[in-house]
């Protein structure tokens, strides 16, 4: 009789309570009606009731799609209003056209924040260390190639948006993307105020900026007071912007969507790789892994003591992007 009464209440246990994966699958559920409403608290709760699921497709890709919710983006704005606005010519400028950038307040505020947090989702997607490069390569030995083949694609409207951000705040934009042209450090015409070596560096950048940097004409005017650090640009701000725009060139390489005005991207990306081929007066970086570091932790790491390489990406790279006039 005792063993009887047992096997049942084995029975009730087993049938009444949710495995754990019932539980994920019931989260991811619960997650996808609430953002079918834009009701991203809830789908952030939903979500946040299980443990995180690094390896669950569906689970990271609600799961960035949430965050960047909050962060007040959204891909039919995306699609209808600011797809058209890219311009190979000045990509970065045309980024900070974007609707969700006119509302940057700077990458402390908590829009930026959460789309931060779903771009990391997608990057480190499967685990992969915050400390490496997440390269795209490395989420396709856990997930399908369709699966990361959609993972990209939302990752790439992210970096754009979060691009967009960044280069409105940093570069004093107005509302048609000109930098120089706003109100948020009136007088600012640069990124940085560039001091790399008072001689020979600053003179190449000066020549360089003149007739590639918009606004910034030289080395040695305003730049942002907010990426200032006692005259060299702050590292931690510096990489946010290099990791953020090294992530979508090879998100880029790795994706086909022919609706994202690819040609305009590959323009610019040409001219990119034709400046690093050949640097304005033979001016390179003394550590070229800047070139393609995607991991903001061995960004810093990496260029804690190399404040030099930073300046001359900002100034040949990120100025020669962010140009228009």
């Amino acid at each position: 009789m005792r063993l009887h009464y047992y096997l049942i209440f084995l029975l009730l246990i087993t049938s009444c309570g949710k495995d754990a994966q019932e539980e994920v699958d019931s989260a991811i559920l619960s997650a996808t009606n609430a953002l079918s409403t834009s009701d991203c608290d809830s789908a952030l709760n939903s979500l946040g009731s299980v443990s995180y699921q690094n390896k669950n497709y569906e689970y990271i890709k609600l799961f960035a799609a949430a965050n960047a919710c909050k962060a007040g983006y959204k891909t039919t704005t995306f699609f209808d209003n600011d797809l058209s606005k890219i311009s190979g010519t000045s990509l970065l400028s045309s980024f900070t056209t974007f609707s969700l950038a006119q509302t940057s307040t700077g990458t402390t505020d908590a829009n930026y924040q959460y789309l931060q947090t779903a771009i990391d989702a997608l990057l480190y997607a499967g685990g992969l260390s915050t400390s490496s490069n997440p390269e795209s390569d490395l989420r396709e030995q856990v997930f399908s190639s369709s699966e990361v083949a959609e993972m990209n694609s939302l990752l790439l409207y992210l970096l754009m948006n979060q691009l967009g951000n960044y280069f409105y705040y940093y570069g004093n934009t107005n509302s048609t993307g000109v930098k120089g042209g706003g109100n948020i450090q009136p007088g600012q015409v640069c990124l940085h105020s560039y001091n790399v070596d008072g001689g020979v560096i600053d003179l190449v950048i000066s020549t360089y900026l003149a007739g590639n940097g918009g606004s910034c004409t030289a080395a040695g005017l305003a730049g942002s007071s907010q990426l200032n650090s006692g005259g060299d640009i702050d590292t931690e701000k510096a990489c946010n912007g290099i990791v953020l725009f090294n992530s979508l060139y090879d998100t880029f390489l790795n994706i086909t969507v022919s609706s994202i005005g690819d040609t305009d991207v590959t323009a610019a990306f040409d001219s990119v790789k034709s400046i690093i081929d050949s640097p304005p007066g033979g001016v390179g970086f003394t550590d070229s892994s800047i070139l393609t570091v995607k991991s903001q932790n061995l960004c810093e790491t990496s260029f804690a003591s190399n404040n030099e390489d930073l300046q001359i990406f900002f100034a040949v790279i990120f100025e020669s992007l962010h140009n228009r006039q």
